[in-house]
């Protein structure tokens, strides 16, 4: 019984995706309507709903593209990714990879930096909510303890890299303005968000390895090792104080160890 059902519940996503299938025969025709009908309204409802979601969480990158071309990226979508969970909000997660990976969508990268960065804010906003470590919690550290001080960053924390200028030309779709030419840019961007609001900004390549050394589960003399790449000895543990409270002051970090 559970294996013919889920048989019926296979052939049934394959009519959905427009792919052969055999499920026509398990649904009753009727004067109203004939299976195959059913069958083709349930669809193009289940993809019209499909298309809401994508396009709310990818508006930047549909901004970006415009209307028919990011219909195309959708149906194409679609057709390529399968539901997995329950929660539809899942559903896009894989939009980048479809972007890096498939011609021609591929020949543009900042398309796909740009549905990264759309993904991130999403993830960021949509992460749980956990009790913030602060400065005075950090005073409080006795000295003998720091070189094995760890830190967890928040869920809502989120490194991003990008080789064009993708990142200004999100901020200009944002604000609804025309985006700028693009261009080579790399740089690196912290995403995060403090209580109800979502927060980004530029970081230097120093920061972007200190802060991949304390997510990796480095410690405080890993985080200064890490950062003498950048600063002399004598600079360097300072530098990396500075760097824990900003993490701090930004509401980054969940806990200290």
């Amino acid at each position: 019984m559970a294996t013919a059902l889920r048989e019926m519940q296979h052939e049934f996503i394959k009519s959905l995706l427009e792919k052969p299938s055999s499920i026509a025969k398990e649904i009753v025709s009727d004067e109203h309507a004939s299976a195959e009908r059913r069958l083709s309204l349930y669809a193009e409802g289940y993809k019209l709903r499909l298309k809401e979601v994508i396009e709310g969480d990818y508006e930047q990158v549909n901004a970006y593209l415009g209307d028919e071309l990011f219909d195309q990226l959708m149906e194409q979508y679609i057709s390529e990714y399968q539901s997995q969970h329950p929660n539809l909000r899942y559903y896009t997660q894989y939009m980048p990879t479809l972007l890096s990976e498939s011609v021609p969508w591929s020949n543009s990268p900042e398309v796909s930096e740009l549905a990264e960065i759309e993904k991130l804010f999403s993830d960021s906003f949509d992460s749980e909510n956990r009790q913030s470590v602060t400065t005075q919690d950090l005073a409080q550290i006795s000295p003998d303890a720091w070189p094995s001080l760890t830190i967890q960053f928040k869920k809502a924390v989120h490194l991003v890299s990008t080789q064009f200028n993708s990142f200004h030309i999100w901020q200009a779709l944002s604000n609804e303005e025309a985006p700028p030419a693009l261009v080579p840019e790399p740089s690196t961007w912290l995403i995060w968000r403090s209580d109800l609001i979502s927060s980004y900004i530029e970081v230097s390549a120093a920061e972007a390895v200190a802060y991949k050394t304390m997510n990796k589960g480095g410690d405080f003399s890993a985080l200064c090792e890490a950062l003498l790449s950048f600063y002399d000895d004598e600079e360097t543990p300072m530098q990396a104080v500075t760097l824990l409270q900003g993490w701090l002051l930004r509401d980054m970090i969940g806990e200290i160890k």
